[in-house]
C-alpha cells in the first residue's frame, strides 16, 4: 500500500501501487495537455481537489485502501483535461472572455474587441447597466463566466476574429440586397 496527498486534503490517501501510478500518470497528462496556459497550474490543483474529494468519498464506510479499477472509474468520470481556450475548430467564439489585462473575469474586454470599441466605455457601460437592472446584469455576468470561453490575449482573440474572416466564417448573418 502507498498513499498519496492531493490538494486541498490534510490526509494521505492509501493506494495500490498500480492506482497511484494511475493517478501521477492522469495528473501528468493533465499537465502537459494545458501546456503553457496561465492558469495550468491552478487547473491541477483543482482536479486534484476534485479526484481528492471522490477517494474521500470512496474511502468513507468503503475500503481500506483504492485499487486500480475503482481509480479507472474515478479518472474516467473526471474525464479528459480541457484547456477552455478557443472553440476546438479554429474559430473564433462570438464572446469570450480575454485573461490579458482582464479586470474581473475579462468579458468587457472581450466585447470591446470583438466590437471594436474601447474597452473603458464597455466597461462604463457595464456599470451602468448593472446600476439600472438593479444587480440583475451581475447575476448574468457571473453566470457567464462559467460558459463563455477563454482566450489568453487580445492579440489571440484579433488573429482568430481575422482568420474567420479571411475564410469567410462571419459571425453575423450575410446581408441581402434589397430589390428595387
Amino acid at each position: 500500500m502507498e498513499h498519496i496527498a492531493l490538494s486541498g486534503h490534510a490526509g494521505a490517501f492509501p493506494l495500490t501501487a498500480d492506482a497511484k501510478q494511475l493517478l501521477v500518470t492522469y495528473l501528468a497528462d493533465a499537465r502537459s495537455s494545458l501546456g503553457a496556459d496561465a492558469d495550468a497550474d491552478e487547473t491541477v490543483r483543482d482536479i486534484g481537489t476534485s479526484i481528492g474529494d471522490e477517494l474521500r468519498h470512496t474511502l468513507d464506510g468503503g475500503p481500506d485502501e483504492i485499487d486500480v479499477i475503482v481509480m479507472s472509474r474515478i479518472l474516467t468520470d473526471a474525464g479528459p483535461v480541457e484547456t477552455g481556450q478557443a472553440s476546438r475548430d479554429g474559430r473564433a467564439p462570438w464572446l469570450c472572455r480575454v485573461q490579458q489585462r482582464k479586470w474581473f473575469g475579462g468579458l468587457c474586454l472581450g466585447l470591446a474587441t470583438r466590437s471594436d470599441l474601447r474597452v473603458d466605455w464597455v466597461r462604463t457601460f457595464a456599470i451602468f447597466f448593472l446600476l439600472i437592472t438593479g444587480g440583475l446584469l451581475g447575476v448574468a455576468y457571473l453566470v457567464s463566466l462559467l460558459f463563455v470561453p477563454r482566450i489568453e490575449t487580445v492579440e489571440q482573440y484579433k488573429a482568430l476574429i481575422a482568420q474567420d474572416k479571411r475564410a469567410g466564417r462571419s459571425q453575423r448573418a450575410p446581408r441581402t440586397p434589397v430589390d428595387e
